[in-house]
């Protein structure tokens, strides 16, 4: 009878909220005085971070006195936002969890949605990648930038440079030592250049989407001749691709990362304004323009 009068008592206490003391002694097990925890509150400082991104959620117990103030942490989804001992809260990749905070039997939650931060440079055109505003290597959107050949990391000196004898990504009698870029970073200028999982060499179906979702128009800046694309869905958002020929003078081409069927496939930039996939030999030095991963 005595447990069941004790067990009444603090269902009482827990559904009005009240802080009395209860003294409780014997086989019960719950300390003279006992203090039940009346609220939980949870601040959050914000509820989007950066993957990396550190923020300190601070749970308030009430009232000070509770017997258990102690506060435990949980996420729901550890690997895209962990929580420590103390409410601190680490964005690990993009996504949601829900950030839960106990004590004494009463939680309180916050959703903390993770997001991959935007780089600089970076253009939105509301495709599945961002464009950079500039080609690899310009100081500004209208410079040509450095020429590359397909598969090299280092860009050289003087146009003539650009050689099938001197193609460290050619063997005599064989043709392309490498046909992949997709997946091997090795291979990638753009990687070498930014930290991983920034910028990289676009593959062909994004210059598709690129091209089919972006007006073109033709125009002179600073000096070079430019194809404007202003992207459909956000008219503010747009770049800039100089029309610079390639380094053996034929035609204006920037690398992407895919093989076609006998050659690296680029995206070609007419005197004319259109833009288009084509292809190149891949000895020859040719310009980039990289995209990253939303």
């Amino acid at each position: 009878m005595k447990k069941i009068l004790f067990l009444l008592a603090i269902a009482a206490a827990v559904t009005t909220g009240s802080c009395n003391k209860i003294n409780v002694t014997g086989d019960d097990k719950l300390p003279e005085g006992y203090v039940s925890v009346s609220s939980l509150t949870l601040d959050a400082p914000k509820t989007t971070i950066n993957v990396n991104e550190e923020i300190q959620l601070t749970a308030t117990v009430l009232p000070e006195d509770a017997t258990y103030p102690e506060v435990t942490w949980s996420s729901s989804e550890e690997g895209i936002a962990s929580v420590s001992a103390s409410g601190l809260v680490k964005g690990l990749a993009a996504g949601q969890s829900t950030i839960t905070a106990s004590a004494d039997g009463r939680e309180q939650s916050v959703l903390i949605s993770v997001v991959k931060p935007v780089p600089s440079f970076a253009v939105d055109l509301g495709l599945s990648v961002y464009w950079r505003d500039r080609n690899l290597g310009a100081s500004k959107n209208t410079d040509a930038g450095d020429y590359y050949a397909w598969g090299e990391n280092n860009t050289r000196s003087g146009s003539n440079s650009y050689t099938r004898d001197n193609y460290l990504n050619w063997e005599s009698g064989t043709g392309y030592k490498n046909t992949v870029i997709d997946n091997n970073k090795l291979y990638d200028p753009c990687a070498k250049l930014y930290p991983q999982g920034t910028w990289r060499l676009p593959t062909a179906a994004e210059v598709n989407e690129l091209i089919n979702n972006c007006n073109i128009t033709v125009t002179v800046m600073s000096g070079n001749v430019v194809c404007i694309l202003s992207s459909r869905t956000n008219p503010d958002a747009s770049i800039i691709l100089p029309r610079i020929n390639a380094s053996d003078g034929v035609g204006c081409h920037y690398w992407t990362s895919s093989f076609g069927t006998s050659a690296p496939s680029t995206m070609s930039v007419t005197s004319s304004g259109s833009v288009a996939l084509s292809y190149k030999d891949g000895w020859v030095g040719c310009l980039i323009r990289p995209v990253c991963d939303k």
